[in-house]
């Protein structure tokens, strides 16, 4: 009898050492697994980043050409303005030079 709960004491330690090894087996595992993961979403979330800078870039970048053609349309369309005011006056302005001189 004593024997045998020997026997049984003995398979029992041995029962929690093959225990207590497969779950540091496991958590050695999943502390990788957990690593891996980690480094994928950090790797997602640059990604992400550069994507979302990218398109934000190329929107500024839309925005500001179009912001200059919108300027330049303007800046056209006041030449124009002036160049007809100026055509308009020119005999207008010679006349008076003349006369100034002239008299």
């Amino acid at each position: 009898m004593a024997k045998n709960m020997l026997e049984a004491i003995y398979n029992a330690e041995e029962e929690c050492r093959n225990r207590e090894n497969d779950a540091k087996s496991k958590a050695a595992e999943m502390t990788l697994q957990a690593k891996k993961d980690a480094v994928q979403l950090i790797k997602d979330a640059e990604q992400k980043a550069q994507s979302d800078a990218q398109s934000l870039f190329d929107k500024a970048k839309a925005d500001g050409e179009a912001e200059l053609e919108k300027a330049k349309a303007d800046a056209e369309s006041q030449c124009t303005a002036i160049s007809e005011t100026a055509e308009k006056n020119r005999t207008k302005v010679i006349k008076s030079a003349v006369s100034y001189i002239v008299d």
